[in-house]
């Protein structure tokens, strides 16, 4: 819809269903579509995503059985929904179409836990060791999405270290901080310091971002922090023209202003707007640069206007924006803008804005969620996502183990009232 530039995944979704209007036997459209919809439909505010995208593969597949397999999406909607019935139909379908794919050890796990088939969990266990490296990543990522075989996932992570895999890095720094061991989570990105030669304050401040404004203490990254602070002061203020010095240089202002707000340093957080403001945006700019330049300004503006009682024009227009497809944590900022706005309900709304598939901060996502849910008296949705929590979390550091009994009581209370 915007070429040459990169369209936004809520323009990609709204012209790929006013194209089946005019080609509705299209499987490859009703394919795309069910693909959009599985992993951005919650970010960008649909109703019911996997709903609508297992319709959508489910209609590909009514067009062409012969030709067409469903993908592995299927089967993991529905998981997601209980449905063994059709989870078995669909990893039966997948595996006769990819016999030897290496994926196929990961799809019986994940159909023997599902159907908690104990024997071919325990052979599938067994296999571990010498399985391809995507089968054991499929799995990490599997258990965070859908809070189920978590410690299948830490074994798979100990096994890719084993292997010194490249993939570790992002992989176990993701867990660490899912899991609630922040200490670890620092650990190891001083150790891609030291083995990348790059700054461990940039890595954690913004490359797996957010970390300090969704869970990690300042306690924990004091060291850190100060590392980042002589970088900002060493940038300066003007913007590099060529990348990926631009990109770099403004995802450290936006992640700098935010903290600085944080601390209430609103003469940092003014700065930052006023770089990203003088910002001409190119035609051939990266997506990313593109869209930072729009949203992180208004995010900082929002940050220092909003209050109880108080309209604010920014943070209405970084809603409207987060709708259109926003990857990073963004929305849980959103969120607790919303909520300090006193709108607990858009708050809601926000917070359940995510990629689907994507575990970064996704324990963060889930606290929040659950925590927002129960203030606005949806049970049902607040025990779902507080369960899910406690599953991605069974045994965080020791200053997070009180918040932790804190949810499972609250759990216990709400299961009680329903």
């Amino acid at each position: 819809p915007r070429y040459p530039r990169m369209a936004w995944e809520k323009e990609r979704i709204v012209a790929t269903r006013e194209a089946l209007k005019h080609f509705p036997l299209m499987t490859e459209l009703w394919d795309n579509l069910g693909d959009l919809l599985y992993h951005a439909g919650y970010l960008v505010g649909e109703h019911d995503p996997l709903g609508e995208a297992r319709n959508a593969f489910l209609r590909a597949f009514a067009v062409d059985s012969v030709l067409y397999a469903p993908r592995g999406h299927l089967a993991a909607i529905a998981e997601f929904q209980s449905d063994t019935a059709l989870q078995r139909r669909v990893t039966e379908l997948w595996l006769r179409g990819h016999p030897q794919g290496p994926l196929v050890p990961f799809w019986r796990w994940a159909l023997a836990l599902s159907t908690n088939d104990q024997r071919a969990l325990e052979a599938i266990r067994r296999e571990f060791e010498n399985v391809d490296v995507g089968v054991l990543y499929s799995i990490v990522d599997y258990a965070h999405m859908h809070g189920v075989g978590i410690d299948d996932a830490d074994r798979a992570i100990s096994i890719v270290k084993q292997r010194r895999d490249r993939g570790y890095d992002l992989y176990a720094l993701e867990r660490a901080l899912n899991a609630g061991h922040h200490s670890e989570a620092v650990r190891l990105v001083e150790e891609q310091q030291q083995r990348a030669n790059k700054s461990a304050a940039w890595m954690l401040g913004n490359r797996r971002g957010w970390a300090f404004f969704l869970g990690i203490s300042a306690d924990d990254v004091q060291p850190l922090l100060t590392t980042w602070e002589r970088e900002v002061e060493a940038a300066g203020s003007v913007v590099p023209e060529t990348e990926p010095e631009r990109e770099r240089f403004l995802a450290e202002r936006c992640g700098w202003g935010l903290w600085r707000l944080h601390n209430g340093d609103r003469e940092d957080v003014q700065e930052a707007i006023k770089i990203f403001r003088q910002v001409k945006i190119g035609a051939t700019e990266p997506p990313e640069t593109e869209r930072r330049v729009g949203w992180c300004p208004l995010l900082l503006q929002a940050a220092l206007e909003v209050r109880p009682g108080y309209r604010s024009l920014a943070l209405e227009q970084l809603d409207s924006v987060s709708h259109l497809g926003l990857r990073t944590p963004i929305n849980v900022m959103v969120a607790r803008l919303w909520e300090k706005q006193g709108d607990p309900k858009r708050a809601l709304a926000a917070v359940r804005r995510r990629w689907y598939d994507s575990t970064i901060h996704l324990a963060s996502h889930l606290r929040e969620e659950g925590r927002l849910a129960a203030l606005t008296g949806d049970r049902t949705g607040a025990i779902k996502a507080y369960k899910h929590f406690l599953a991605l979390r069974p045994n965080p550091d020791a200053h997070l183990r009180a918040e932790v009994a804190h949810i499972r009581a609250e759990v216990a209370r709400l299961e009680e009232r329903r």
